[in-house]
């Protein structure tokens, strides 16, 4: 078992324990038998998640990694591995559903309605609790809709277009906020090969895979980016400095 699989389960375990315990407390759970009822929700998303986590890591080490050849490519687009986001857009689904579900269960919605208080801080918590819980729950639905549809870069012919997300890999983390943001971006911004002073590449197993953008103009751009595999990368790699020595070379 590597480092990065380690980290993937104490954050795992770590996140299951802190809602074990906050949701308890905000919404005030006096039986036992309704705090039984919510370790086994968690219980079983947790389980979802080791699933699917091992699973993923199993076809990882045993597939045959493809040759990629985009030489006949006019256009590239560069999408998100499908898989990466059916399986966060599930995991938010039902981790959310669970726990709606369990909560009515245990305070249907005519009694909450009755119990709200609005000169306690604690109507205010748990009514921002269920907007944010519910706005979670409709970005994993709008996930899983455009599941096959998410592109994280665009390769043309004199320029490409890429997801606003700049993220120094000195302090970065493979699975930091701004990267997990990607998965629900749309809008790309266009950048012209003729701005660009050198196109490098950055692979750490912790930290992730980036593509560093050299400006003429003395910036530097830090762009991760999600491989299917280790071929994948090198292979998008080259195509944009393809593009960009032609360039280069059709301007002198």
């Amino acid at each position: 078992m590597n480092f990065n699989k380690i980290i993937k389960y104490i954050i795992l375990v770590i996140l299951c324990l802190t809602i074990l315990v906050i949701v308890p407390i905000i919404f005030q759970f006096t039986s036992i038998q309704s705090y039984l009822i919510f370790v086994i929700l968690i219980i079983i998303v947790t389980g979802y998640l080791f699933y699917k986590l091992i699973k993923e890591r199993r076809n990882k080490d045993v597939e045959t990694l493809p040759k990629y050849n985009f030489d006949n490519d006019t256009t590239l687009k560069v999408m998100i591995l499908p898989a990466r986001s059916t399986f966060l857009s599930s995991a938010i689904v039902l981790f959310s559903s669970l726990l709606l579900l369990f909560l009515f269960y245990v305070n249907p919605l005519g009694d909450r309605l009755n119990q709200l208080d609005f000169s306690s801080v604690a109507t205010y918590a748990q009514l921002l609790f269920f907007v944010l819980h519910f706005l979670f729950f409709i970005s994993g639905v709008q996930l899983y809709l455009r599941r096959n549809n998410v592109i994280q870069l665009e390769i043309g012919s004199k320029n490409l277009k890429y997801m606003p997300v700049d993220v120094t890999p000195t302090i970065s983390r493979r699975y930091s906020i701004e990267v997990l943001s990607m998965y629900f971006r749309k809008k790309l911004i266009s950048l012209d090969y003729a701005e660009i002073k050198t196109i490098e590449i950055y692979k750490s197993g912790w930290k992730g895979d980036f593509i560093i953008f050299k400006f003429k103009s003395g910036k530097i751009l830090y762009l991760p980016f999600l491989a299917n595999d280790l071929n994948h990368f090198d292979a998008v790699y080259n195509f944009i400095q393809n593009r960009f020595q032609k360039l280069k070379s059709d301007i002198s």
